[in-house]
Order: C-alpha cells, then structure tokens, then sequence
C-alpha cells in the first residue's frame, strides 16, 4: 500500500473553492509514472502535481504533472500550487516573507517566487520567453479548426496561426470576426503532429 500526503490546492483565488482547483502530491518515496498517472486519474482533476524534494541544490525540487490521461511536459497553474505546497512543506522553506526556489519539469526549469502578504500567498513564476513555431500550413490549420471553411483558414494562415510554447505546446489561431469564432470545431489533433514545437 502506498501512503502520501497530498493537497487540494485553488489557484487564482481570493476565497477557498474559487479559482483553479489542482492536487498536489507529496510522497516521500519516488513513485513509478504508471503509478503517478493511476493516482491522477483517480484524483480526477484538470492536473495533479507529484513534488520530490530529492534535489541536492538547497531550495530546489522536481514537480511531474498528470492529467487524469497523460503526464504534461509543463503547464502554469500546476506550477503555481507546487510550489505553494513546496514552501509550506519543505524543511528548505525559510521564514523569510519572500521565498525563492527553482521548479524542474521535463520542459524547464522555473523561478517561483513565493510571498506572504497577511492571509494570502502570491506565487510569481519567471517562465521565460515564448518559443514560437513557423506559421501552420493552410492543411493543418483546416485539420485543427474543422469547419471554419476556406476563406476563414487562409486569414488564420496569413495573420500568424502557428504552435506557440511556454512549456506546453498549444495552437494561436487568428479569427476575422465573431462569426468565424463561433464557426470553428476544434479537432483534438496531437499539437506534435504539427509543424513547429511539436
């Protein structure tokens, strides 16, 4: 039987129950990623972030992220409880009223800086610089956004719609107006298969 603590965390909330609600995992012993992703998927939240302190460089630790159906490289509002969580839980964590640690992921490395202001923690996260991907083909931008027709997909092509990183790959898709908004079917295409980041 496996034993490890773990937190209900909101992010972007000023009042419990609001925001982003993430799980946040702190075993004491690593986990095997099958095991990680069986939690997850029984936790049934939008992510849950497994945290080891294993690092030997003071004020650093590892943060893995799952979905109930697969391990994400990176993403933001999972960073953001980690590192709550670590700064409540680590014997690393000074008293000080603003905290600096390093997050790893499998994408990157992050700054979380962690401050208390009376009753509420701020997390600010130095993710770097976007990594922006060439400009999608007319075919993949019909492939990811079905439905949009010809005219709609050749603006999207001509005005940027491209793969656009901070860690999690994901497509930008420029519409001409409200009608070509409410028009587009996105595809749960694999963002990998496309030209760029993936």
């Amino acid at each position: 039987m496996i034993s490890a603590p773990f937190w209900i965390v909101d992010v972007f909330a000023d009042r419990p129950f609001g925001g982003n609600p993430l799980c946040v995992v702190a075993p004491k012993e690593p986990l095997s990623p099958e095991m990680m992703q069986a939690i997850a998927c029984e936790m049934g939240m939008s992510e849950t972030v497994f945290i080891h302190d294993g690092i030997p460089a003071e004020s650093e630790y590892s943060a893995r992220i799952f979905t109930p159906t697969q391990e994400l490289a990176f993403a933001g509002h999972p960073s953001l409880g980690a590192a709550i969580v670590y700064d409540l839980t680590s014997a690393r964590s000074s008293k000080s009223i603003e905290r600096h640690y390093i997050q790893h992921t499998s994408a990157k490395s992050v700054k979380m800086t962690v401050t208390d202001n009376s009753d509420v923690v701020h997390v600010h996260m130095e993710q770097g610089l976007a990594e922006f991907g060439p400009t999608l083909t007319l075919g993949e931008a019909k492939r990811v956004f079905g439905g949009v027709g010809e005219a709609a997909a050749k603006y999207a092509v001509a005005n940027g719609a491209r793969v656009v990183s901070m860690g999690l790959p994901t497509v930008i898709y420029p519409v001409v107006d409200t009608a070509s908004l409410g028009a587009l079917d996105p595809k749960m295409v694999s963002v990998e298969s496309l030209a760029g980041l993936g």
